[in-house]
C-alpha cells in the first residue's frame, strides 16, 4: 500500500469518525474511498463495518464518561438494529457484485437527497440530547480518532460543511458503480 493511499484512508477515517459521532453519515465517505481504492463494493462494505465497531466503542465510551449515555435506550435501539444488520449482511453477500453495486449506488443517492433536503426538519422541531487487514486497521484508527474528536467537540452548524464532502463522495462513487467513468478507464 502506498503512502498516499494510507494518508487518504487515515484522513477519510478521521473525517468519517468525526461525522458519525456528531450525527452520522461517515460511511458516505469511507465506502466511496474504499471502492475507489479498488475494493469490490461488498468487500468495502464489510471492511467498513470493522471501522464502525472501533469508532462506536470509542464514541460510546466518551459519551458515557461525559454523562450523555442511556444504556436502556441504547439496548432497545440495538436489538432491532442487530436483526437489520443480519438481514442486510446476508443480502449483501448473496447477490451478484454488479447488482450490489447498483443497489448501493441508488441507496447512497437516496441518502444524499435526504441529507440535502432534510425532510426531518418538517417533523422534528428539536432534538436533545493491498493488505485488507492494514486497510481495516487504518480505517479503524482513523474512525476512532474522528469519534474521539467528534465526541469531545460540539460543532454548531457542522452539518453544512460535512454535506460538501458527502455530495462529492456519493456522486463520485455512484457514478463509478453505474459505469459512468468507464470511458476514462477508471
Amino acid at each position: 500500500m502506498e503512502i498516499l493511499q494510507v494518508g487518504l484512508i487515515l484522513v477519510t477515517g478521521v473525517v468519517a469518525g468525526f461525522m458519525n459521532t456528531l450525527g452520522g453519515g461517515g460511511s458516505l465517505l469511507t465506502l466511496p474511498m474504499l471502492i475507489f481504492l479498488g475494493l469490490p463494493a461488498a468487500v468495502a462494505n464489510g471492511t467498513n463495518r470493522i471501522a464502525l465497531i472501533v469508532q462506536n466503542v470509542v464514541g460510546v465510551s466518551n459519551f458515557r464518561r461525559k454523562g450523555f449515555f442511556y444504556p436502556k435506550l441504547g439496548i432497545t435501539l440495538a436489538i432491532p438494529a442487530v436483526f437489520g444488520s443480519l438481514l442486510g449482511a446476508r443480502l449483501a453477500i448473496s447477490i451478484p457484485e454488479e447488482l450490489f453495486q447498483k443497489i448501493l449506488a441508488v441507496i447512497m443517492i437516496v441518502v444524499l437527497v435526504l441529507i440535502l433536503t432534510r425532510p426531518e426538519k418538517k417533523f422534528l422541531k428539536e432534538i436533545k440530547g493491498e493488505n485488507l487487514s492494514t486497510t481495516r486497521l487504518i480505517v479503524s484508527i482513523g474512525n476512532a480518532l474522528g469519534a474521539y474528536l467528534g465526541s469531545n467537540f460540539a460543532v454548531s452548524k457542522g452539518d453544512k460543511w460535512i454535506r460538501v464532502f458527502i455530495v462529492i463522495a456519493i456522486l463520485s462513487m455512484s457514478a463509478k458503480l453505474l459505469g459512468l467513468f468507464n470511458f476514462l478507464g477508471l
